[in-house]
């Protein structure tokens, strides 16, 4: 919405307290797997990816959780 509405400023900001989601879905190459990671963290499980895609790492989950509460806070 603030890039709609031309706020550049505000739109930055989104997008540098969003690119380490970002980053770690491009290096981990594991976009469904975070996705369905991350909905699970926020509350809303969607269950694991199917084979042969498998979930992600312990490590992976609790990067994803501290990414994610710098979110929503």
């Amino acid at each position: 919405l603030a890039a709609v509405q031309k706020d550049i400023q505000k739109a930055r900001e989104l997008y540098f307290k969003l690119l380490p989601l970002f980053t770690m879905f491009e290096t981990t190459g594991q976009y469904v797997q975070l996705t369905k990671a991350g909905l699970e963290i926020l509350g809303r499980p969607y269950g694991n990816p199917r084979r042969p895609l498998l979930p992600p790492t312990d490590e992976d989950k609790q990067r994803l959780r501290e990414i994610l509460q710098t979110l929503v806070t």
